[in-house]
């Protein structure tokens, strides 16, 4: 249960953050980006807001198939489909944070 409520909660807390001023990406990244500065920057802002969706978005589906894997006793394709989804959203943002503001930068240059 703690397994399944944890990622659920977690997911949770990523989602609402993005109907505050702030999601949870931008308020550790803005750093890298000139602190509070960065919040000023729609493309920024956008950028973070997408990923904390997507980030929300994966650790609700990871408690709901944790819940159905456990039940299952498949703990061992637990903590491998766990683990690769994680490290495969981290490769994601890695990518989509140096991909997507270019992207709309180049589409409102034009």
């Amino acid at each position: 249960i703690s397994i399944v409520t944890g990622y659920f909660l977690f997911g949770l807390m990523w989602l609402l953050s993005c109907f505050t001023r702030e999601p949870v990406c931008a308020a550790y990244v803005k750093y890298n980006y000139n602190g509070e500065d960065a919040l000023n920057n729609p493309i920024f802002m956008k950028t973070n807001y997408i990923l904390a969706v997507s980030w929300g978005v994966l650790y609700i589906l990871i408690a709901v198939w944790s819940w159905f894997l456990l039940h299952s006793g498949l703990t061992v394709l637990l903590q491998i489909l766990n683990n690769a989804a994680t490290g495969a959203m981290g490769v994601f943002t890695l990518w989509f944070e140096r991909w997507y503001p270019q992207y709309i930068a180049s589409r409102v240059v034009k």
